[in-house]
C-alpha cells in the first residue's frame, strides 16, 4: 500500500512538470520569419492558444497553411487579447520564429491587424 501511495505522490507532483514544453527545444531563435495571410480559424485555448493562417505565395501562386502557436489565455488577456482579437478572413501579418521541425509553424511574438494595431502573444 505504501508503495501505491508513493508512486501516485510521484505521478501527481510530475506530471505538471513534463506536461509544459520549453520553447527552445521546439522553436529556432536563429530563424524569425514574417508572414502575411489570412486567418483561418482561433483556438481560443490552454495551455496555448493557436491561430490557423493560410499564407499565398505570390511566386508559385500556392497558398499554405501555417499554424501560429501563441501564449495562454491568461497571458494573451494581459495583453490586450480577447477571442475575437483576429476573424477568419482578417489579413494580418505575424512575426515571430519558426519551428525546429521545419514545418509551417511559429512561435508568434507579434501580430499585425489590418488596421495597424499591434497584438503582444506572450
Amino acid at each position: 500500500m505504501r508503495s501505491v501511495s508513493l508512486f501516485f505522490i510521484l505521478f501527481v507532483v510530475s506530471s505538471p512538470a513534463s506536461a509544459h514544453h520549453s520553447f527552445d527545444a521546439e522553436y529556432n531563435t536563429n530563424r524569425p520569419v514574417t508572414l502575411t495571410g489570412r486567418v483561418v480559424k482561433l483556438l481560443w485555448q490552454n495551455p496555448h492558444s493557436i491561430l490557423y493562417v493560410d499564407v499565398f505565395d505570390a511566386k508559385t501562386s500556392r497558398t499554405t497553411s501555417w499554424t501560429i502557436e501563441l501564449g495562454s489565455i491568461s497571458n494573451l488577456t494581459r495583453l490586450g487579447w480577447t477571442q475575437n482579437s483576429v476573424k477568419p478572413a482578417q489579413e494580418i501579418t505575424v512575426k515571430g520564429i519558426r519551428a525546429l521541425s521545419h514545418e509551417n509553424k511559429v512561435l508568434a511574438r507579434e501580430i499585425t491587424l489590418p488596421n495597424g494595431e499591434l497584438l503582444h502573444s506572450g
